[in-house]
């Protein structure tokens, strides 16, 4: 049995405020759209607006119709397609929905390592999401190994002293303190 197409209903609505919202965008950004990007760019700037308004759901669906413009345009193994997973995650997590968010920084980690490389700050940032989503779902031990490789990465790029490299250690911290880990949050914190 169909039921009373609620699902479909809902579809169409979010289709019709995708489309809205790009003739919107269009008509605001006028002559500061990159022709080279186009669509893809407005809607990556409509999304992050909507997210800025706490309009988490109308950013992800944005954050779709742009993803499939990147894919078209760019392809599935480019920087600007790992882009939009990311925010995907970032959304996905603002909304509570941490398993669907590490889906989306995993496919993003996949880009990055094989566009960008392991060393590369948007890996690191990548990893330092994913860990983020861990904590948030309790999973600490997880969220430490990945806010280890966010360590590694800065250590061997910007330095053990660097601003960049003290907020790993904070986050490291905050983890061992939800855990419950009192005396390596102290340290974590004391570095």
């Amino acid at each position: 049995e169909q039921g009373v197409g609620f699902d479909a209903l809902n579809m169409e609505i979010r289709n019709h405020l995708c489309s809205f919202y790009m003739e919107m965008a269009r008509a605001l950004a006028k002559d500061s759209v990159d022709e080279e990007d186009g669509d893809s760019s407005l809607l990556w700037n409509l999304a992050g607006r909507l997210q800025d308004q706490g309009n988490h759901a109308d950013a992800l669906a944005v954050l779709e119709q742009c993803l499939e413009l990147r894919r078209a345009k760019c392809g599935e193994q480019h920087p600007m397609t790992a882009n939009v997973y990311s925010q995907m995650g970032i959304v996905l997590r603002n909304m509570g929905e941490h398993d669907k968010a590490l889906q989306m920084h995993e496919k993003e980690l996949q880009i990055r390592l094989a566009v960008q490389g392991e060393l590369h700050p948007h890996t690191a940032i990548t990893y330092s999401n994913m860990g983020l989503n861990c904590d948030k779902k309790g999973e600490y031990d997880k969220a430490m190994l990945m806010y280890e490789k966010v360590l590694e990465i800065k250590v061997s790029t910007v330095g053990e002293q660097h601003p960049d490299t003290a907020k790993i250690y904070n986050n490291m911290g905050s983890s061992c303190e939800s855990k419950g880990d009192y005396d390596r949050a102290l340290q974590m914190y004391e570095k």
